[in-house]
């Protein structure tokens, strides 16, 4: 079969959705099928190449980004030269204007200036099945778009973020545009013949909201598609006489705030005294990098900020860990993708719940080697207590083959054939 994946985030990007769509359709060359990529361009790389018999078209305008990126501002904040103060005062004014009046999302510019190509691709080619990916809703846009091109292709579209139950992103200015994102997202479900979401509780909710579309709505969970490190492969650390508690993640001041987890870590530090205990982040930091200020005296010692790093390197960072920390979602119907990657190395789990129905304690209910500590119910040193006890004496996993099992139903060869048999499935009922 012919498949189009449309997906504005792919290879080389750093990010869930590039590293799963790339697994994925890789999987399906594999299996004897033909997968066209259709994404957006990133600078030097090319607009269009195959890589591991996967065709990649990428297509957008730089000049948008210029426009759009604060990235493109002039770099010097102390030029104070009149002309850069009224380019950057312009800047700011049409970038404001846009996160005002833009919809559906961020990709909107970028949808509305590949469509054509996009069209003409889609003509080219007699596709069988297409795959849309959302985030960004923009994605899913252009796919009900070019269907009249080909109305026999089977459409699955995939939500790794909900639209218009969004809580933890903010697509658009909803005081102008909720009633029109429900509309098109409801549209997007009556015209797919598949809805994808990676959670039980991400189905549910939108079997409530678009009860019509019930049936179509189908669970493919989150992938893991780190590599374990060879065991011949240096340990990341250099030296193994520390105890390391590791987070891996995006952090942000109002979705994922490290304040408690840094004051847990200083109370742990009290109790076992300046000895072997350390604290590592990877990822970016965003806008706490204040909070991290508050413990200068203990960066680069005990706390470690290492921004973001390669894909490869992030499974030798696991594999090295001795604790795994995790802050649940805010949403009681969102997994994060990370927790999925944090039970296949099998480690001992810290999860920070923010919520009594968080979904990564409920995803880890499973798993016997995880602790879970709800924000706000004890006082900061029970927590610590109920912490130094597991950190001194992690429980074990038992049921080795069981564990395992469960952990395979994540890998690619499950969530692969899950997408071909969506895929196969609908071409039988065309």
């Amino acid at each position: 079969m012919k498949i189009l994946i449309i997906t504005r985030s792919y290879f080389p990007d750093i990010n869930p959705y590039a590293f799963r769509f790339k697994a994925v359709a890789e999987y399906l060359v594999k299996q004897g099928h033909s997968v066209d990529i259709f994404t957006s361009h990133i600078p030097k790389t090319p607009k269009k190449e195959t890589i591991n018999n996967v065709k990649i078209f990428r297509h957008g305008s730089e000049k948008i980004k210029h426009c759009l990126n604060p990235k493109h501002l002039p770099s010097n904040k102390n030029d104070f030269r009149f002309k850069t103060i009224i380019r950057k005062t312009i800047r700011d004014m049409i970038r404001f204007a846009v996160k005002l009046f833009i919809w559906p999302d961020f990709a909107a510019f970028w949808a509305m200036y590949s469509y054509k190509e996009l069209k003409n691709i889609v003509r080219e080619n007699s596709y069988n099945a297409v795959i849309s990916v959302c985030l960004p809703f923009s994605d899913h846009l252009l796919a009900l778009k070019i269907k009249k091109y080909v109305p026999n292709a089977v459409w699955i579209a995939d939500v790794q973020d909900p639209f218009y139950l969004s809580e933890n992103f903010r697509y658009n200015n909803t005081l102008l545009y909720k009633k029109l994102n429900y509309a098109f997202e409801r549209k997007v479900f009556k015209t797919a013949d598949y809805i994808t979401v990676t959670f039980k509780n991400t189905a549910k909710e939108y079997q409530s909201i678009f009860p019509e579309n019930s049936d179509k709505i189908k669970i493919i969970p989150h992938l893991v598609d780190l590599q374990m490190p060879d065991i011949t492969q240096k340990n990341y650390f250099d030296s193994s006489d520390k105890i390391r508690l590791i987070y891996i993640g995006t952090l942000e001041k109002k979705m994922r705030n490290p304040s408690y987890l840094l004051k847990l870590f200083t109370g742990l530090l009290k109790v076992y005294g300046q000895s072997n205990l350390e604290l590592h982040f990877f990822g970016n930091i965003n806008d706490c990098t204040f909070i991290f200020n508050r413990y200068k005296n203990l960066l680069d010692k005990k706390i470690f900020v290492h921004g973001i790093v390669s894909r490869d390197t992030i499974g030798n960072v696991m594999s090295s860990a001795d604790f795994l920390v995790n802050m649940g979602n805010k949403s009681t119907y969102l997994l994060p993708s990370k927790i999925v990657e944090y039970v296949a190395f099998q480690k001992p789990i810290i999860n920070l719940s923010v919520i009594a129905d968080d979904t990564s304690a409920e995803f880890l209910r499973p798993y016997p080697i995880a602790i879970n500590l709800l924000i706000g119910t004890q006082t900061i040193e029970e927590q610590v207590s109920k912490l130094v006890k597991f950190i001194k004496s992690p429980p074990k996993i038992e049921d080795t083959k069981k564990t395992s099992d469960w952990i395979d139903t994540f890998k690619i060869n499950s969530v692969g054939s899950k997408y071909e048999g969506l895929i196969l499935d609908g071409k039988r009922k065309k």
